[in-house]
């Protein structure tokens, strides 16, 4: 009991649904009553649009007799009106263009030319626009729209054989309707839909595959949908012309599309469809929504032998199109320019057969905007003087001192000085006191400076580096930073002096401030930006390197203590079992232990070198070591088993290293994603948005704004470095 309770809503809903499915076909086939100034056409609805009209909707459902025979015209006035589509409205230049069509038209009847009249109305104030009608084709002369249709056909075998046959022959009839430059394609609906022949003016290819088609199992409906769409293209009037007896039938094909897919490309490229349904089974739903979607109708068969009436409806709505230019006025009213208005079209209906005009009259509307300017005060206008938006560089006097200053630091100060130490050195007097120092009490001074003049730098072997090197080395040596530098080259193995790494730092500040000034179009921020990272670009390239041949010292460290225990085992001294060392080991522990080696050589103690090791690696590990070595040099023991302890123990140590670095890998990426995003934002802003930034630095609160983030970025990254740093 209690189960049905909870499904009562449930039953409720679904027989409400069920209604409305029902009623829904009802309620649109209610016929609506329409005369040529009305804004709207029974069976069609518009949307407005500014120079192109959406496709008309119309899904009314046309029920043929079942017996044979052609329809008449009726004496009254709602029989004598026949509702027409105003379809791909387009306005190109002071023209509007749209291809108007008939919904149901009488055999042997078509839309006559001339008698095409078009009205432009807000509801209060009219005004005709002198119109021309053409025949539509495949290719119109003077026009972008063309005339495409593809003909889709179920060949599932839920039809019988002879109406198969049927269906076969009643497209065959409505190819041979079509106008011969109207492009055909064949689409056939089976297990899969599949194109069988492109769109193309060779109807007798066409006809020819029809004839071949084979029946098959299933009817994948919307894939046939999506097939034809993508035949047809985006180009020109394209319809679908669609034959089944049943619904969307597929083996749960993982790429068939279903049906909302179908309507949503029937609506973005505007396609007309017209489906003829035949049999209890056809999905009359499905197909007044496909039809709905894109502009067609749905037109029900209950006869097996109306097939061809059916087609041949078809076709004579989509032989008769006609492609119409209707000019707008240069008089046209002021209140109809520039807001949404109703475009009234009107046509008379002519019979062929009979050779005179019919009685009956086309009628049909769409929405659209007109232009706010007619082409006469479009002429007349004058033309406004163009003016080019202001450069993005804008060189303005401290910009231009700013740069002048770095090209006087970064070039000039240092080939002056340097000409200055060539001028001063081939001058007489010069020369003079050269050539006689060695024979005075001071003769060892100009020989020291000539000797030091002849040294080549790491940075190259002229005048020019080797003025700037002196000077950059006076700058070391009188801030006191030579022997932090020194430390650092050493720890990193960059063979340069402190100078000379002093003026790389230098160099790329320079460089990089001239860069990113050029970038920034000439802002403060970008040169502050620029000379930052250009200085500090260098240090950190050396910190890396630092700490990289650091942790390559102390993953090989256990090994090397390995091996020189068993050198010593072997019954090599201490000086040999390094030499060995150095000769079996690669970078960084052979230049290391070569070093220490060549120290002991010119006197100084084995200990000492080797804890000069320890001290330029960073490496505490190392530095036990040594001690080590010193205490058993001292007292005496068996130095090999020392050391072959202190391998074990050093070996674990790495291994935790590791494991302990492989954990705290994803927070230490964090961290450094956390940390950096901030900074290069802000740099990124600095230059390609400078005006954007800018406003936290023109008032008191940005720059409380400023600081507080600074702050608040110095106490995340401290945070986030504790956290992601353990100790082993």
């Amino acid at each position: 009991m209690r189960g049905s309770r909870r499904s009562a809503p449930t039953r409720v809903l679904v027989l409400v649904g069920a209604l409305a499915l029902l009623t829904a076909p009802v309620l649109a086939s209610t016929p609506t009553a329409a005369a040529p100034g009305d804004t709207a056409t029974p069976g069609s609805t518009t949307t407005p649009g500014d120079t192109t009209s959406t496709v008309p909707l119309s899904g009314t459902p046309t029920t043929l007799p079942t017996t044979t025979g052609e329809a008449t015209a009726g004496t009254g006035t709602d029989a004598a009106r026949v509702p027409g589509l105003v379809d791909h409205l387009r306005r190109v230049g002071q023209r509007l263009e749209f291809v108007l069509r008939a919904s149901d038209l009488l055999d042997g009847e078509v839309i006559e030319g001339g008698s095409v009249t078009v009205l432009a109305s807000d509801g209060a104030t009219r005004a005709r626009l002198a119109a021309q009608a053409v025949p539509l084709s495949g290719e119109t002369p003077g026009s972008a729209t063309t005339s495409s249709v593809v003909i889709a056909l179920d060949v599932s075998r839920s039809l019988l054989a002879e109406d198969f046959r049927r269906e076969k022959t009643a497209a065959v009839a409505l190819v041979e309707k079509l106008p011969r430059s109207t492009r055909i394609g064949l689409v056939e609906i089976g297990s899969r839909a599949r194109v069988v022949v492109g769109p193309t003016t060779d109807h007798d290819r066409v006809t020819a595959a029809i004839r071949d088609l084979d029946q098959q199992e299933n009817t994948a409906l919307y894939d046939a949908v999506a097939a034809a769409a993508g035949a047809l293209g985006t180009e020109g009037v394209r319809t679908v012309v669609l034959m089944t007896d049943g619904r969307n039938v597929t083996d749960e094909d993982p790429a068939s599309i279903d049906r909302t897919t179908a309507i949503r490309i029937l609506e973005r490229q505007r396609i007309s469809l017209y489906a003829v349904a035949f049999g209890a089974k056809a999905d009359r739903t499905t197909l007044g929504l496909l039809t709905r979607a894109g502009g067609g109708r749905v037109i029900e068969v209950a006869d097996p032998a109306q097939l061809g009436t059916a087609f041949g409806t078809v076709g004579r709505t989509i032989g008769t199109q006609l492609l119409v230019h209707a000019e707008i006025p240069a008089d046209l009213p002021t209140r109809l320019r520039g807001t949404q208005i109703n475009l009234m079209v009107t046509a008379t209906l002519r019979r062929t057969a009979a050779g005179t005009a019919g009685a009956r009259t086309l009628t049909a509307s769409a929405h659209t905007v007109l232009p706010t300017v007619s082409a006469t005060e479009a002429a007349a206008a004058p033309l406004t003087p163009f003016t080019p938006p202001p450069p993005r560089f804008d060189v303005t006097p401290q910009i231009l001192a700013v740069a002048l200053g770095l090209l006087f630091l970064g070039v000039i100060v240092p080939t002056g000085f340097a000409l200055g130490r060539m001028t001063r050195g081939s001058r007489p007097e010069a020369q003079i006191t050269r050539r006689l120092s060695s024979y005075t009490l001071t003769g060892t001074a100009p020989k020291k400076v000539r000797v030091e003049e002849q040294v080549a730098t790491g940075l190259g072997d002229n005048a020019l580096t080797r003025s700037a090197v002196d000077l950059a080395d006076r700058v070391v040596q009188g801030r006191g930073l030579e022997a932090k530098l020194s430390s650092r080259l050493e720890g990193a193995s960059v063979p340069l002096r402190p100078a000379e790494w002093l003026l790389i730092h230098a160099g790329s500040a320079v460089v990089t401030g001239l860069l990113l000034v050029l970038l920034s179009g000439g802002s403060a921020g970008g040169l502050l930006l620029g000379l930052l990272l250009g200085g500090a670009a260098p240090w950190i390239l050396l910190v890396v390197r630092q700490g990289r041949r650091e942790r390559a010292f102390l993953a090989a460290l256990p090994d090397t203590l390995q091996m020189l225990a068993s050198g010593l085992r072997a019954g090599y001294s201490l000086p040999q079992a390094l030499d060995a060392l150095a000769r079996e080991t690669r970078p960084p522990i052979s230049t290391e232990v070569n070093r220490a080696l060549v120290e002991s050589r010119l006197g100084m103690p084995v200990e000492d070198a080797l804890a000069g090791v320890a001290a330029r690696m960073g490496s505490r590990d190392f530095a036990w070591v040594v001690m080590a070595i010193r205490v058993q040099r001292e007292v005496g023991g068996n130095l090999a088993q020392l050391l072959t302890t202190v391998a074990g123990t050093l070996r674990e140590r790495e291994r935790l290293r590791r494991q302990v670095r492989s954990l705290s890998a994803e927070g230490r990426l964090s961290a450094w994603i956390l940390g950096l995003l901030p900074v290069v934002f802000a740099g990124y802003l600095m230059l390609a948005r400078p005006d954007y930034i800018g406003v936290l630095f023109r008032s008191a609160l940005g720059w409380v704004m400023v600081v507080l983030g600074v702050l608040a970025l110095a106490v995340g990254v401290f945070w986030l470095a504790k956290v992601v740093r353990v100790e082993v």
